[in-house]
């Protein structure tokens, strides 16, 4: 099994001496009836007899290949005789692992994940899913082929082993059929709680008997958990006059509770801009600093490259800047109110705003650009004003009239095809 060449040893003629040896190749053995002597196309090959060996080596191939060698010695004096050779099966090919998935309601794809600089594919289930997995090989081995299921903590960010009980493999194809050899098998349904997430990491290694091995992970999250809105009307002195209505302001406080596998602890980000803003003698690289190291620790993310999520850098108090006499271009689109209202979104004109803008860091803090640019792979620019123009005497206050406050927003929905 497996060898690359055919070796015929010890050939001897004891009397005229071994003229000529040939070979007859063919990947199927010959009908027991066939006469060799009645063969044509036999090969001849001349380099063969110093050593007394004669050797045919095979060609590669991309898919396991049986061959069946057939030999005809003539020695001078013109007599023959025919042998037949050993059957080879030469297999030049990694096993190829698969992985199908049943069930598990809706599913998407999300970014690949990478661990010790492995890209690992990442689906999302919305319910408990059934993994089969199919390995294409010719000479698969059972006891060299494991499967390792960890489950992950999102509170210690780590993963651990979980146990999945004995897999009996069975084959979907005929075995003997060298070229289409299909070895298959399931686990019991991953499963997860109402309202809950989890995630797991699937590995699969395995090695044929020629000792070429193979390995694939995915990453399968299974995602019951609802978003949740709630709305908290703070305490003020108004009297409701009929529900939800009021005879004074009052401010409410929006809390959204999201999936907690694809975002980073909220309190992390908070910490972490706190720490920025109040640090000694602030500086913006201390909130950027410290909200990336939040992101490359808790998603696991390769320090050595940019994170993929986009990024907005988004300048409020727009407004005071466009009253700055000569400080912004008369021109600049990022300062007139937007018509996305009118015209629906445009991403064009998002482009061109944060150019304006990105232009106007390169003149005035070069490094913000550095700094911002070679963490991330994707960023855009933005400026708006919540309120609008203030007060140009002090006392007078205009009607609010605030500008682009939802391009960053819109634009993020934009880039993951939601607009």
């Amino acid at each position: 099994k497996y060898p690359s060449k055919f070796i015929l040893t010890d050939i001897q003629d004891n009397l005229s001496g071994v003229n000529e040896i040939k070979y007859y190749l063919v990947n199927q053995p010959l009908d027991e009836n066939v006469k060799l002597e009645d063969i044509t196309g036999w090969k001849n090959k001349n380099d063969v007899i110093g050593n007394q060996e004669f050797i045919v080596t095979l060609p590669e191939k991309k898919e396991p290949t049986a061959y069946y060698i057939y030999y005809c010695i003539e020695d001078y004096a013109g007599n023959k005789a025919y042998y037949n050779g050993a059957g080879i099966l030469l297999d030049q090919k990694n096993p190829d692992i698969k992985f199908t998935y049943q069930n598990g309601g809706e599913c998407s794809v999300d970014e690949p994940e990478e661990i010790e600089d492995e890209k690992i594919n990442v689906y999302t289930f919305s319910d408990n899913v059934q993994i089969n997995f199919e390995i294409q090989e010719t000479n698969f081995v059972e006891d060299d082929t494991k499967i390792r299921i960890e489950k992950y903590n999102f509170e210690k960010k780590n993963y651990t082993d979980i146990s999945i009980g004995a897999c009996t493999w069975n084959a979907s194809e005929d075995v003997a059929n060298v070229h289409k050899t299909s070895i298959s098998t399931n686990i019991e349904a991953l499963r997860t709680e109402k309202n809950q997430v989890n995630q797991y990491k699937i590995t699969v290694t395995t090695k044929d008997e020629v000792g070429r091995t193979n390995k694939h992970t995915e990453i399968i999250r299974i995602d019951k958990q609802q978003a949740n809105i709630m709305v908290k009307y703070q305490d003020a002195l108004t009297e409701q006059m009929a529900p939800h209505y009021y005879n004074k302001e009052r401010e409410a406080e929006i809390k959204i509770e999201k999936k907690i596998y694809s975002f980073v602890n909220p309190e992390e980000f908070r910490e972490a801009i706190i720490k920025g803003i109040y640090a000694k003698n602030e500086k913006y690289e201390d909130i950027i600093n410290s909200v990336t190291d939040v992101l490359y620790s808790s998603l696991r993310l390769n320090r050595k490259k940019k994170i993929r999520i986009p990024l907005c850098v988004a300048f409020s108090k727009w407004d005071l800047l466009i009253h700055t006499p000569n400080l912004l271009p008369g021109d600049f689109i990022v300062s007139k109110p937007s018509r996305t209202s009118v015209t629906g979104f445009d991403a064009n004109m998002v482009e061109n705003a944060s150019a304006e803008i990105r232009s106007l860091l390169n003149e005035w803090d070069p490094n913000f650009l550095v700094t911002v640019e070679n963490k991330f792979k994707t960023v855009r620019y933005f400026g708006f004003s919540a309120w609008g123009p203030g007060s140009k005497n002090g006392k007078d206050i205009p009607a609010i009239a605030s500008f682009r406050v939802e391009d960053p927003m819109l634009w993020i929905m934009y880039h993951n095809k939601l607009l």
